[in-house]
């Protein structure tokens, strides 16, 4: 698998723990939580476009804007869906707005084990579906999980083949996939940043 490929950023919830403010948007050892997921992904693909319901929050970004194909915030699934719509390309990769360290190496390593199945990542033993290179061959199943409104990534995968790749952490400790949920993990990332400067 050696085609260019387009990252898909999703940003599309509501962002209830964070007291409804987008997450990407929040502020991040002073930059948008964002921009350190775009700062990672730009080396690695040829394109990015951010999956966005509220759009408003993300065009100061400069980045390619979709919202979901399904209303009522339908959840991460609906993302991947209208991403799989949105591009002509044979595979896309998506990632969530709030993982800001993510692997330099991410794509490639993905790339090696991609099949005609969607290729996941795991760390510390847990699953992170959200962060996964997809097949086109998968959009009819994703169309059928969400007409029959079932929404969760997990429930998908559960069901369909796929693989999952494992990853380490960071040195110093600090998981790849760690997201950001609430307002004190701000806190915590930015402690690691600052920690961490160069080696990850």
């Amino acid at each position: 698998m050696t085609a260019p490929l387009t990252a898909v950023i999703l940003a599309g919830g509501l962002s209830r723990r964070m007291n409804g403010v987008a997450k990407g948007t929040l502020p991040l050892a002073g930059e948008a939580v964002i921009q350190h997921v775009i700062r990672r992904l730009l080396p690695q693909v040829s394109r990015i476009i951010i999956n966005a319901n509220d759009q408003q929050a993300y065009q100061s970004f400069g980045l390619p804007l979709i919202p979901d194909q399904r209303p009522d915030y339908a959840g991460p699934l609906a993302g991947v869906e209208a991403a799989l719509q949105s591009v002509s390309e044979e595979w896309i990769l998506t990632v969530a707005v709030d993982i800001p360290f993510l692997p330099h190496d991410l794509v490639a390593i993905l790339r090696q084990q991609a099949v005609d199945a969607p290729v996941t990542v795991s760390s510390r033993g847990r699953c992170h579906p959200v962060v996964c290179l997809w097949p086109r061959t998968v959009l009819p199943n994703i169309r059928n999980a969400l007409d029959k409104r079932a929404f969760k990534l997990v429930q998908w995968f559960s069901l369909h083949p796929h693989v999952v790749v494992p990853f380490a952490d960071w040195p110093g400790g600090v998981d790849p996939f760690f997201n950001l949920n609430q307002p004190d993990q701000l806190l915590e990332a930015e402690g690691w940043l600052s920690k961490l400067a160069g080696a990850c």
